[in-house]
């Protein structure tokens, strides 16, 4: 069967997920989260805030609402606290992170495994643009600082 199976209960759609391709986007480890990334991610977060210095894994995958089976996946086997999770159509978001880098490596492994994936299959990152700014001025860092989303 080609996409995913619908079925149609008391007006509920569910998706069979077992039956979606699942793309892996993005993979990203980071050792030591340094005080201005950790910062940015607290300002934009919903959930639980990291410090700096913690480890961090963020995984993107497609399609969107299977990064619920990934954020299900990486709690249960391990004791990483979330900071984003973001459900969208065509994408899914998920950053986790502990202050044992261990912990974080194991969530990855198992994230990995229960989708099938490996962490060599991820789409290669491209440079798209390639722009430096330096000597902020004043105004323009009150104006990037004061955008919600960063």
């Amino acid at each position: 069967m080609v996409g995913p199976q619908l079925y149609l209960w008391h007006f509920r759609v569910i998706v069979c997920l077992s039956d979606m391709s699942i793309t892996l986007r993005t993979y990203v480890f980071i050792d030591q989260l340094q005080p201005q990334l950790a910062t940015f991610i607290g300002k934009t977060a919903r959930g639980f805030l990291p410090v700096p210095g913690q480890a961090s894994l963020w995984i993107e995958i497609a399609p969107g609402i299977a990064i619920n089976r990934v954020t299900d996946a990486a709690l249960k086997a391990t004791n990483v606290q979330p900071a984003i999770q973001i459900v969208e159509r065509a994408f899914g978001l998920l950053e986790v992170h502990h202050d044992d880098q261990g912990e974080v490596l194991q969530a990855g492994h198992t994230v990995l495994s229960h989708l099938e994936l490996e962490e060599a299959g991820r789409i290669k990152p491209k440079v798209v643009t390639n722009q430096i700014i330096r000597s902020v001025e004043a105004y323009q860092a009150q104006i990037i600082t004061e955008i919600p989303r960063g």
